[in-house]
């Protein structure tokens, strides 16, 4: 049993680590054609780019930036958004609201906001992008946060009045402690929908606002492979960094 045990975890870490592996493998190399079984020429220019250049550095810098700021605002705001609904006991189908901005794509919903960023000044620009990529993890948010609040969290809260709390002690240490999870997880997903957005980054941006995601799709368009691979890698390193402080700390010093 141990031995199928542990045949299972190693397939399923090959499985996680294969899209790693091959894109890896493809940053090194200038030109890969079929029916070469490996290519015929090796390079170490992409990973030379990425250490030297400082623009590829900013632009990490500033998507990372972008992200954490959308995640930040997007929880903040669905926490103390859903807890007044909540509070003044709203009838739940009103969260059905939050799922409009889904029954789009991204790009056919930046193009159907475009013009009134166009009106208010704001398209072509960061905060422009982030407003609206905003306007897609917000609603998210939302919906994560809509089955937190209910009958358990308003008995918590009613036995720590009654026994003597103000309700800035009952919030500071009972709602936020009861509610980490969910701010986490919210924070979580609200930063990888940021990080990957490409839509609203392209069409709000308006060719202005340079993120990761759009640079990547322009070593794609130019079949520059090994920059295209190694952007990827880069890519997916926020969200794996992200993944393992969740699974390796929040588990431990969240009870």
């Amino acid at each position: 049993m141990k031995y199928l045990s542990r045949l299972r975890i190693t397939l399923l870490t090959f499985i996680i680590m294969f899209p790693f592996l091959v894109l890896t493998f493809m940053s090194f190399t200038k030109s890969w054609f079929y029916p070469s079984l490996f290519p015929k020429v090796w390079t170490w220019e992409a990973w030379q780019f990425v250490l030297s250049d400082e623009d590829f550095l900013m632009l990490m810098l500033k998507s990372s930036a972008l992200s954490v700021s959308v995640a930040l605002i997007s929880t903040i705001l669905a926490f103390f958004v859903t807890r007044q609904l909540y509070l003044f006991r709203f009838d739940q189908r009103i969260y059905s609201v939050a799922y409009l901005p889904y029954s789009f794509s991204p790009v056919i919903y930046a193009f159907c906001i475009q013009f009134m960023f166009i009106q208010i000044g704001l398209r072509g620009s960061y905060f422009g992008v982030f407003i609206a990529q905003l306007l897609i993890s917000f609603p998210y948010s939302v919906l994560l946060f809509s089955k937190h609040w209910g009958n358990k969290m308003r008995n918590l809260e009613a036995v720590s009045l009654s026994l003597g709390a103000s309700s800035t002690q009952t919030f500071l240490f009972i709602t936020l402690p009861v509610s980490i999870r969910i701010i986490g997880l919210s924070l979580i997903q609200s930063f990888l929908i940021s990080w990957f957005d490409y839509g609203l980054s392209w069409v709000i941006g308006a060719g202005s606002v340079n993120t990761i995601t759009i640079k990547i799709y322009q070593y794609i368009s130019e079949s520059n492979l090994a920059f295209a691979s190694m952007a990827s890698l880069v890519l997916l390193l926020p969200p794996t960094v992200v993944v393992i402080i969740q699974n390796k700390i929040w588990n431990r010093y969240v009870a």
